[in-house]
């Protein structure tokens, strides 16, 4: 089990939520709360998970229904370029389908900002607000 890294941006509008680390069951609650904050407050999502290390039924659960929900409120939730391992982890688990819903949006879009803005949550709950 690593520490997952959830980091929330914004650009033109849409949320951009980059995930690092196990989507396990210990990264559920954070990684359920930030996707159900941008789904209620964005009409537009996208899940950043290139850095994503891989996930559990746990973490494709909650992917499952942040996708559900965004459905339900007429949200377009996109998942951006899942990591091999993700990837993997969703074939064995026979969770493939949710790999339609990966956008083929540009690196420059979604990438994880090295600037000031958003903002970072690390495992432990902490949030850090950062100059912007």
């Amino acid at each position: 089990m690593t520490n997952p890294l959830i980091r929330l941006d914004q650009h033109n509008g849409v949320a951009v939520v980059a995930i690092r680390g196990m989507l396990d069951a210990s990264a559920v609650p954070m990684i359920r709360d930030v996707l159900g904050w941008a789904v209620t407050h964005h009409d537009d999502v996208i899940v950043n998970l290139s850095a994503a290390t891989g996930a559990d039924r746990n973490g494709v659960s909650v992917l499952l229904s942040s996708l559900d929900r965004a459905h339900s409120r007429a949200v377009r939730l996109r998942l951006r370029n899942p990591s091999r391992q993700l990837v993997a982890d969703l074939r064995a688990l026979r969770a493939e389908h949710l790999l339609s819903s990966v956008s083929s949006l540009s690196d420059a879009a979604v990438r994880i900002p090295d600037q000031p803005g958003g903002f970072s949550l690390p495992s432990r709950g902490e949030v850090f607000p950062l100059a912007g």
